[in-house]
């Protein structure tokens, strides 16, 4: 597998912050992966372990080269970005939508890679961050994303999940405790992307969802005692 080099730069309390993707070319990424001589579970046909396959993918990611990133996916994958309603589906719409990406964002911004899961051929989790420049940390940027793959080592469904530039703390352990009874009424009609289908009365019971929740993390007017 292609050697993950440790991050020179970055740090959090003094800890390594990560590990940023090998610069070196995209075909090593395909060798073989041991870890203390032990052989990993590989999938079948190709001799890379998922981990190598989802390592690949970022460093085709961080530069540039989407006709790797194409051939990493399946025609039928599904991604699912959850700053969207809604996932990317099929090859051609996920490629487009990496596109667009590329040409809006700063050719400098790359992912890091903090951690890997290994072990499984066909499931894969991961952590990383974003950096530009020279080994500067991004502000919100740590992530997670989880991938499945197929028997021939394609992604058939990816989710990325970002961090929230709110932290809402404590107040989301009491959210739920207020929210869960208005949840439990609305059933199936709880789901956002159903909203625009609810009838009268339930879409009431959404406002009063929404209500709970600005009044739950909205800073209060101290009152003035005369």
């Amino acid at each position: 597998m292609l050697p993950i080099r440790e991050q020179r730069a970055a740090s959090v309390g003094g800890r390594p912050y990560g590990r940023i993707l090998p610069t070196s070319p995209l075909t090593r990424c395909f060798a073989h992966a041991t870890e203390a001589g032990a052989q990993k579970a590989t999938v079948a046909g190709t001799g890379r372990t998922g981990k190598d396959i989802i390592v690949c993918y970022y460093e085709a990611y961080n530069s540039g080269d989407l006709d790797t990133i194409a051939s990493l996916l399946a025609p039928e994958v599904s991604y699912h970005d959850m700053i969207y309603e809604d996932p990317f589906v099929g090859r051609d719409e996920v490629v487009k939508y990496l596109k667009k990406v590329r040409r809006t964002v700063p050719g400098d911004l790359k992912f890091v890679i903090e951690d890997v899961t290994d072990g499984d051929p066909r499931a894969v989790g991961i952590t990383w961050h974003v950096e530009c420049g020279e080994g500067v940390v991004f502000p919100f940027s740590r992530g997670c994303s989880f991938y499945t793959l197929n028997a021939q080592g394609q992604i058939v469904t990816a989710r990325d999940l970002v961090e929230s530039v709110m932290k809402p703390g404590g107040i989301t352990l009491k959210m739920l405790g207020t929210l869960t009874p208005v949840i439990r009424r609305l059933g199936p009609a709880a789901d956002l992307s159903a909203l625009k289908k609810l009838p009268l009365a339930s879409a009431a019971v959404w406002a009063f969802y929404v209500g709970e929740y600005r009044s739950k993390t909205t800073p209060r007017t101290p009152r003035h005692h005369h």
